[in-house]
């Protein structure tokens, strides 16, 4: 990614070494195995993939990173969106936008009720302040924005935003588009009242690392051809 987007393999190796040095993953890495972590490579290859024109890589990438985590497949309609804004393939990106919504529904409305205790995820409950199901949860968001917006930026959560955003001098933020693919999974861990999922001491920030670096590549790159580097 760094050598398509930079044009530059030595600043393209630093990228890869910004990569590997980022806090988030070093602890994601460390800490218990969780299958979620997986999803780090493998939606950076599905980025590849996209930039490099490789549809069956694509799916076989999306189709790994959605095996991860119930919700990977927000992420995965993230790219879509993505793909259809920068690259203009629809048939790629509604294939895209519909298979993540499609397995994050089939997760969170049939696999998980059916094999959970009492047919309901334990994970729901540390969004109590929200609501008791995913259905109120999304209401209680829409409904109640201040109190919405009041979690979000506690001290706690903004601690985690620049903990995921200063290791990368920002860099994210000056291409953004890649990074609005995290949000949907920015907004599950900082919505929650359990502090270790706004923490980047565990597998949590899986999802989030790889827009994260991605991010920052494309705004390295838009910030080198503002200068006349790349042309």
């Amino acid at each position: 990614i760094g050598r398509r987007w930079l044009r530059d393999w030595r600043v393209a190796a630093a990228c890869a070494g910004a990569y590997l040095l980022y806090p988030p993953l070093q602890w994601a890495v460390i800490f218990d195995f969780h299958p979620v972590t997986l999803a780090t490579p493998l939606l950076l290859w599905c980025i590849w993939a996209i930039e490099e024109d490789r549809p069956v890589w694509l799916a076989v990438f999306a189709s790994l990173s959605l095996i991860t985590k119930e919700e990977v497949g927000l992420a995965i309609a993230g790219l879509g969106l993505w793909v259809l804004l920068r690259h203009r393939r629809t048939r790629m990106a509604a294939l895209l936008i519909a298979g993540g919504l499609v397995w994050t529904v089939l997760c969170v409305a049939v696999i998980t009720p059916h094999f959970a205790s009492g047919g309901a995820s334990p994970f729901i409950a540390r969004y109590g302040e929200l609501g008791t199901s995913p259905g109120a949860i999304a209401r209680s968001i829409v409904t109640h924005p201040v109190h919405t917006v009041q979690l979000l930026v506690s001290a706690g959560r903004r601690t985690y935003l620049l903990q995921l955003l200063v290791p990368v001098l920002f860099l994210a933020l000056v291409s953004p588009l890649l990074v609005l693919c995290a949000v949907p999974e920015l907004l599950i861990n900082m919505l929650t009242k359990d502090p270790a999922q706004y923490s980047i001491y565990y597998q949590y920030t899986s999802v989030i690392t790889p827009f994260v670096i991605a991010g920052m590549i494309a705004g390295l790159a838009r910030i080198r051809q503002a200068q006349g580097v790349i042309g």
